[in-house]
């Protein structure tokens, strides 16, 4: 059946988000280019972009029409990130293990496609950069619907399909895999490739918290906690970041449940008194996002929303970036640097002492009331609303009148 023109621009127009309709943009400018051998720059302009393919597609001497229309329609349903998400592994390889090695396997591996449970991965392209001891690998992905009840997958029903770009870094042991933000393809592909180098070391994703688990040093409040808080009151600004806002803070307590996955935003949040007590009650930050400025190089300086999730696989995401020629290996740069500024922070007693210093000092002190009471006054409220049941309207209303 052919698509026709007004259904392509019916179905062009509906994909085009506000959120993420530059991505979608760029990658159509990408498909020309790769496949057609045609350089285009629609200038983030949808209109520019839909008048182009659809006088493209009606050009006799060009491919047929229900071709373009289809690639263009496969490109339109990807799965698309907001901002730039890099998710953080770490390659651990044997000690006589080259550089040549480990690209020459990836290399023959990575060819053919490759289906693992509900996902298919294909178009590999694995190229290598000697100088820096990078090896980076470009695929597409696609999973299909499961059954419920059979588990048989029915590639018939595509679920969700996009791109995603792995960058290894040899000599620092890390890989770091961006484009999407889906962190189900993210782990399947992490996980073949881990089977694939399995004879030369293993790929495994970097858990921020695994890391401080079990870690005892300082019992007043939350090691993470700390360590977030020297990030970004000391650490980023000895790395030339400035620091512009605090835009929000998601906190994790397994001991309350009742507050887990809290979110709050605002201007100055860590003046907010009700943040302030969940870090003094040992609630873990498990995620925070910040304004930053950096300066990239003598005529390159970039504003941005960094978002670090400690949440699983360690996430870095790059949003709202502004600044001039700002390219994707200026972002792979930061991301990089931010992870190895947590890793070296990380296991050492002294940054996290730091970060006590930092909340008590810069953040404690400056707190009214103080946030120690509140904690005691939540406390002791739930404990009478478990005791008298019956009682809670007044106990709610005794203690709103003390606040």
């Amino acid at each position: 059946m052919s698509i026709g023109i007004g259904r392509f621009e019916d179905a062009f127009k509906r994909k085009m988000y506000p959120k993420n309709k530059n991505k979608r943009i760029e990658a159509i400018e990408d498909y020309f280019f790769d496949k057609h051998d045609i350089e285009v720059n629609f200038e983030a302009d949808e209109q520019k972009c839909l008048d182009f393919i659809l006088q493209y597609a009606i050009d006799e001497e060009g491919p047929s029409e229900d071709e373009i229309f289809s690639d263009i329609l496969n490109i339109l349903e990807d799965r698309y990130s907001i901002g730039e998400p890099f998710y953080v592994s770490l390659i651990e390889l044997g000690t006589t293990t080259t550089f040549e090695e480990l690209f020459e396997l990836l290399e023959e591996q990575l060819r053919d496609e490759v289906v693992r449970e509900s996902f298919s991965f294909n178009e590999f392209n694995v190229s290598a950069d000697q100088v820096s001891k990078r090896v980076e690998i470009t695929c597409r992905f696609t999973e299909y619907y499961k059954h419920i009840l059979t588990e048989e997958i029915e590639r018939e029903k595509k679920l969700y399909s996009g791109n995603l770009v792995i960058n290894i870094d040899f000599d620092n042991s890390v890989a770091v895999v961006t484009k999407s933000s889906y962190n189900k393809a993210v782990n399947q592909i992490i996980g073949f490739i881990d089977a694939v180098i399995v004879s030369l070391g293993r790929i495994k994703p970097y858990y921020v918290q695994n890391k401080v688990r079990g870690n005892k040093s300082i019992q007043d409040y939350d090691i993470l906690s700390l360590i977030t808080i020297n990030l970004i009151y000391d650490k980023l600004v000895q790395f030339d970041y400035s620091v512009l806002n605090v835009i929000s803070l998601s906190f994790n307590n397994n001991g309350a449940p009742r507050i887990k996955n809290a979110k709050l935003g605002g201007v100055d949040l860590f003046q907010d008194l009700d943040i302030v007590a969940r870090i003094h009650n040992k609630d873990r930050i498990t995620s925070f996002a910040i304004k930053i400025e950096k300066t990239i190089s003598a005529d390159k300086k970039m504003e941005a929303l960094l978002t670090v999730d400690f949440r699983g696989t360690l996430k870095v995401l790059i949003d709202e970036i502004t600044g001039n020629n700002i390219d994707g290996n200026d972002l792979n740069d930061v991301a990089y640097e931010i992870y190895e500024i947590l890793s070296n922070m990380i296991g050492k007693e002294e940054e996290v002492e730091q970060g006590r210093e930092l909340f008590e000092q810069r953040i404690l002190a400056n707190s009214t009331p103080n946030p120690a009471i509140e904690v005691y006054k939540d406390q002791i409220k739930n404990e009478l609303i478990q005791l008298l049941p019956d009682k809670i309207k007044e106990i709610e209303q005794y203690f709103k009148g003390k606040s």
